[in-house]
C-alpha cells in the first residue's frame, strides 16, 4: 500500500535525505510495478516512453526532477499533452512524484552501470 506517503512527508518524496529519515525503510515497497504513466510538473515517465537510446554511449542520462518538486509542482503534464491540476493536499500528487523520482533514478543508475562497463569514453 501507500501508507508510507503522508501529507507530512509527501512534499519530501524526491529528497532522499529528508524522506528516508521520515519513514522506516522497511515500510518502502520492495518492487515498483511500472504499469501506468506518472508525472509531476513537466517530468513524465511511462514504460512506453522510456528513451530507446538511453543506453547509447553518446546520450546523456535522464534529467531528474529537483528535490522539492513534490512541494512546488501543482500540475502533472502527461505524454499525451493532458494536464492534471493538483491541489496542495492531494496525496496522488505525492505518489506521482515518488514514482517519477524513483523510476528515473533507477533508470539512470542502470544506464550508468551499462555505460561504465560498455562505453570506452563515458561522457555522462
Amino acid at each position: 500500500g501507500w501508507n508510507f506517503i503522508t501529507d507530512t512527508n509527501g512534499p519530501q518524496v524526491c529528497d532522499d535525505d529528508n524522506f528516508q529519515t521520515s519513514i522506516d525503510t522497511e515500510d518502502l515497497p520492495f518492487v515498483l510495478h511500472f504499469c501506468q504513466r506518472y508525472s509531476i510538473g513537466e517530468f513524465f515517465i511511462s514504460k512506453y516512453k522510456v528513451p530507446t537510446d538511453l543506453l547509447s554511449c553518446e546520450n546523456p542520462l535522464l534529467q531528474l526532477p529537483p528535490k522539492n518538486i513534490a512541494s512546488t509542482a501543482h500540475h502533472s503534464h502527461y505524454g499525451d499533452n493532458s494536464i492534471k491540476e493538483w491541489s496542495s493536499s492531494n496525496i496522488k500528487k505525492y505518489r506521482n512524484a515518488f514514482l517519477v523520482c524513483r523510476i528515473m533514478t533507477a533508470l539512470n543508475r542502470a544506464a550508468t552501470f551499462w555505460k561504465d562497463n560498455h562505453c570506452t569514453n563515458n561522457n555522462n
